[in-house]
């Protein structure tokens, strides 16, 4: 698989994860965000990581556990 097509199934697995707004589903969605960037930095896919990750915290932002914990998270932002 290419980078952004396992970016593109990391994401959907995070969105999904969120959307179900409880909470003990939030540390495992962190992971993959983690994970995301990872693969994004590896890749040259920084522009994109960026992109993706203001519209997920802006649709998101009303979470404020999910914020806590991705505030928590050293090189996320």
């Amino acid at each position: 698989m290419y980078p952004e097509e396992i970016c593109a199934l990391y994401w959907r697995e995070c969105e999904g994860l969120c959307k179900a707004t409880n909470k003990k589903y939030y540390p495992k969605a962190v992971s993959i965000l983690k994970e995301i960037k990872t693969i994004c930095d590896k890749s040259h896919m920084e522009a994109e990581w960026q992109a993706k990750f203001a519209a997920f915290t802006e649709w998101h932002r009303r979470k404020k556990c999910l914020m806590e914990l991705m505030a928590r998270e050293k090189g996320l932002a």
